[in-house]
């Protein structure tokens, strides 16, 4: 009997069935007394009928006045112990006293009620108190195929939640549970692992393997168990209903069927009644009942099972953890993959490192060689035939397979196969056109787990060596076939308008398939001159994301593809020349824009001679990279190929839409040079040109008005600053609506406005709502938002809140950092602001140690003689008088007027 209180009845009931599991009969209030019985009475009767009574104790159980007559009677009948009549079982701290003190007992308070080890624990010390308490034991039928996998890591979780599941045996019929997932990803080590620690515990009186791949290996699975048994039978069919009437008298069996297909299969084999137990392993995750589709394994478990495989455990660490880091990362962490990756590496005696190189060199080669394979089945056979057999089922279904292994393996929206289906070839256009169709296609793929489907995004992904097996059994033509319709269909589909960032919404989640399907393209060397394009867009978008090293690496792409095509001096290889500067130029790499710049400048005045008018946009652009690294003469000679020598005389009525961009920018070096008055007539150029051309419902009209709006800001000139942003703002309202990014910029220069004007809570309010903007419609790392934090901290550093201001000021940091690395002006400019925050806190050594940082960024990337430098200039004056360190204040101080000689301020 098991004696408990109500508060213990979740640990009285898992001790309940591990005894019943080890073939004790038990009684317990819950299971055998019952409802609007008479209490005391059952009690009585359960008392007498029990041998023994289990003590679950806690300090609840002791502060009953229930439980104390339920053992008494016990102790009545031993009352030195020796006969174990009481088996006191401790599952919480508390002190027993009295009678009860004298017991030996089980403690199971280190453990929690849903480790199965707790359970171990219990059957052993049981044995320990009295050798007696052991109940007579059947010989256990062990029919399986395998041997145990001494190399199973991992995956513990799955094994011991079948246990915890315990497949609820008080049900009169068997239990089904079902491991689904991708051929090679540990369902058959994962069910074998299960029946070893069954039989460990002693959880099952029979265990059984049987393969259920196709019929024949079902039924003579079965027939070899009736065998195992001793059973009589007269034919097949009487064989297995004799199996299953012994199956069904018993609850006590572990049935485990290998490699499934469907519930229907099974129909005709399995029993109907009795508690015996049925875990099933199949690809297909359409199962009624209760099934668990596997995940591939996760990251550290795969480093060990490469490590024990390749017999390298011991010298694991250092390096050599990275490099199996890598490996399982590129091999997907499927399970078989990486099993078979350690073994080539054992029996070819080579490194990690050289094994990734022949992978990369031979792909799915590397897994068909027998001599370096211990396992039969190879990560190239299960999945060969695994796409072989949705060929049987589906031809058409194989086709999307075909194309998909060109794309990146997760977040293939059904979606944009439909919407770009035209490009396609006639087979999958109607076949995306059919939504029954489509559902079939689904179907028969997640049968065999050759996609995972996520109903909600209406996404699915294939792993990345299920792309490979399908690409590495196509034929050269049919590979040039299917990736000119993968870029095709990119082509189709990846559409999006530069100035309008809600356009970029919808196509970010393109972005990897157009990374794969241009790096695919370009090795099969298919179309190079229009994949190049695809590979320019994608760098665009990325590049207005914020996304700089995957933009580089596209319009790197999109460039080498040109010069390919078209040779070095031609003009696809100038614009992408120039997009590559661009780049450079907004990362704060001026050097490398500076080189781009004119390498596309050299080619267009081969092609076009030096008075060619799309020149202009080039030496626009060179100008801009001149101007940062305060080379205020070159930007001017730049400024005057554009607009001629005299920049005053260009008329406004002049149709070239570069002359804006002229006027605009030579404001901005006039600005830097300190000549507001000048800066203004040409912002006023500008302002007038893009009223003229463009009209003021447009983006270049509201550039212009923003530049305006600062360059009065920075004058003091508030009033005339403020028309201009809010205008810019109001159109931009009108154009993009409210919650646009174009919007928030213009919204946060608002706020710059006001924090100069000393207007701190409307600042505020700006900067908060230009905050939201870009949280809503920006990457969490992108670049503006750095900026508006940025201004958040400089209103708290005039509200003298200065912790919160150093706070917004780092997340800046961080941000800009993450984005352009340590030696950009940006950078510099956020630790210039930390520095002086600290300055004002009187943390006089945090703040030198900013301001030095700041001033080695600066002097790096724009040289010891820029104009920028004075700022952080004169915080170390400051810094070093307030130290007392008279020497190096007189030597910035020096620097200082050196700046303002050179530069008339």
């Amino acid at each position: 009997m098991i004696s408990y209180n109500r508060q213990d009845e979740q640990w009285a009931l898992v001790i309940n069935r591990a005894l019943k599991k080890q073939g004790y009969s038990t009684i317990m209030q819950k299971q055998d007394f019952k409802a609007g019985g008479n209490f005391v009475l059952q009690m009585h009767k359960a008392v007498q009928e029990a041998e023994r009574v289990l003590l679950v104790l806690s300090q609840c159980f002791l502060d009953s006045v229930y439980t104390q007559p339920e053992w008494a009677a016990f102790f009545a009948d031993d009352p030195q112990g020796e006969k174990g009549l009481i088996v006191p079982v401790k599952i919480g701290k508390c002190d027993p006293q009295g009678l009860l003190k004298t017991l030996v007992h089980i403690d199971l308070t280190s453990f929690s009620i849903s480790e199965y080890q707790a359970m171990d624990v219990l059957v052993r010390e049981l044995a320990h108190i009295s050798p007696t308490l052991l109940p007579e034991k059947q010989s256990v039928v062990w029919s399986m195929q395998y041997d145990r996998n001494e190399l199973f890591v991992g995956r513990d979780e799955v094994v011991e939640g079948l246990f915890r599941e315990e497949f609820d045996s008080s049900k009169n019929s068997p239990v089904i549970r079902v491991l689904t997932g991708l051929g090679g990803i540990g369902k058959t080590q994962i069910a074998l692992e299960y029946a070893y620690r069954a039989r460990e515990r002693a959880s099952y009186g029979l265990f059984a393997w049987i393969q259920a791949e196709d019929s024949a290996s079902l039924h003579n699975g079965f027939r070899r168990l009736a065998e195992k048994l001793g059973l009589h039978f007269q034919d097949e069919q009487n064989m297995l209903d004799t199996l299953k009437q012994a199956l069904e008298t018993r609850s006590d069996w572990l049935l485990i069927l290998d490699n499934a297909e469907d519930l229907t299969q099974l129909q005709g084999y399995l029993p109907q009644q009795g508690g015996g137990h049925i875990l099933v392993t199949s690809q297909n995750p359409i199962w009624r009942g209760k099934s668990v589709e596997l995940d591939f394994m996760e990251d550290a478990s795969s480093v060990e099972l490469l490590l024990r495989r390749a017999n390298l455990m011991e010298k694991q660490g250092g390096s050599l953890y990275d490099e199996a880091l890598e490996l399982v990362r590129l091999l997907g962490n499927l399970p078989l993959a990486v099993e078979q990756a350690g073994a080539y590496i054992e029996a070819a005696e080579i490194t990690i490192r050289e094994y990734m190189e022949r992978f990369r060199a031979y792909k799915i080669e590397v897994f068909t060689n027998e001599e370096f394979n211990s396992n039969q089945k190879t990560v190239a056979t299960t999945l060969e035939l695994s796409l072989k057999r949705i060929q049987e089922k589906m031809p058409i279904a194989k086709d999307i397979m075909e194309l998909c292994s060109y794309l990146a393996p997760d977040e293939i929206q059904l979606e944009m196969l439909v919407n770009g289906r035209a490009a396609l070839p006639e087979p999958l256009t109607q076949l995306l056109g059919n939504s029954l169709q489509l559902d079939k296609f689904r179907t028969v793929l997640r049968r065999y787990s050759l996609i995972r489907y996520d109903k909600s995004s209406g996404a699915f992904s294939i792993h990345r060596l299920t792309q490979l097996v399908i690409r590495e059994m196509q034929t050269c033509g049919e590979k040039l076939y299917w990736v000119k319709y993968a870029y095709r269909l990119m082509e189709a589909v990846f559409q999006f308008d530069k100035a309008e960032s809600v356009s970029w919404k919808g196509i970010q989640s393109l972005l990897s398939h157009v990374d794969s399907v241009t790096g695919h393209a370009r090795q099969l060397k298919v179309d190079l001159d229009r994949v190049g394009d695809l590979a320019d867009q994608a760098g665009i978008l990325y590049r207005e994301l914020g996304l700089y090293r995957q933009a580089e690496e596209e319009l790197m792409k999109g460039y080498e593809m040109r010069v390919e095509v078209y040779g070095e001096c031609s003009e696809p290889v100038s614009l992408a020349a120039n997009h590559i500067g661009s780049l450079m130029h907004e990362q704060g790499k001026f050097s490398e824009a500076e080189r781009w710049y004119l390498r596309a400048l050299q080619i267009w005045k081969a092609l076009f001679g030096e008075q060619d008018i799309e020149l202009s946009t080039i030496y626009n652009n060179l100008a801009g990279v001149y101007l940062k690294q305060g080379l205020y003469e070159e930007a001017e000679r730049c400024f005057l190929h554009i607009l001629g020598p005299n920049p005053a005389s260009v008329e406004v009525d002049i149709d070239d839409p570069v002359v804006w961009m002229g006027f605009n920018n030579f404001a901005e070096l006039l600005q830097k040079k300190g000549d507001r008055k000048k800066a203004e007539e040409y912002f006023l150029h500008a302002y007038r040109y893009t009223q003229k051309y463009f009209g003021e419902k447009n983006p270049h009209f509201i550039t212009v008005c923003s530049n305006l709006g600062l360059l009065y800001a920075d004058n003091k000139d508030f009033a005339q600053g403020e028309f201009y942003l809010l205008r810019a703002i109001e159109i931009g309202e009108e154009l993009f609506g409210p919650s646009h990014v174009k919007v928030g910029r213009d919204v946060n220069n608002l706020g710059y406005l006001l924090y100069r004007k000393g207007e701190y809570d409307q600042a505020l309010h700006c900067f908060n709502r230009a905050l939201a903007v870009y949280k809503e419609g920006l990457e969490p790392d992108n670049p503006e938002l750095a900026s508006v934090l940025n201004n958040h901290g400089l209103i708290m550093e005039a509200k003298k809140e200065l912790h919160k201001a150093i706070n917004y000021y780092q997340q800046a940091l961080e941000i800009n950092e993450k984005s352009y690395g340590h030696w950009h002006p940006k950078v510099a400019a956020n630790l210039l602001n930390i520095g002086i925050a600290y300055f004002y806190m009187g943390d006089l050594s945090k703040s030198l140690e900013m301001l030095l940082d700041t001033m080695n960024i600066e002097e790096k990337v724009f040289g010891v003689e820029h104009p920028e430098l004075e700022h952080v200039y004169s915080g170390l004056i400051a810094v070093y008088s307030k130290m007392g360190n008279t020497t190096c204040a007189v030597v910035y101080h020096r620097k200082v007027l050196a700046l303002r000689v050179k530069y008339g301020n």
